[in-house]
């Protein structure tokens, strides 16, 4: 009986470990997600900057 005890332990520790790896995993992709957003803000002001320096070398 003290060997089953010592395994369940140990059973409840991977199975406590692996539920804080998928709550980090899903904060990340949280995080990720939302840096995607930005760079895709950051994408479309650049094309807009760059249509603008476009059109100044065509007016010159």
């Amino acid at each position: 009986m003290k060997g089953a005890k010592k395994y369940m332990i140990m059973f409840i520790l991977i199975l406590l470990i692996n539920v804080i790896t998928v709550i980090m995993l899903y904060f990340q992709n949280e995080q990720l997600t939302e840096n995607q957003r930005k760079l895709k803000e950051l994408q479309v002001q650049l094309e807009d900057v760059n249509d603008g320096v476009k059109q100044l070398l065509e007016q010159q």
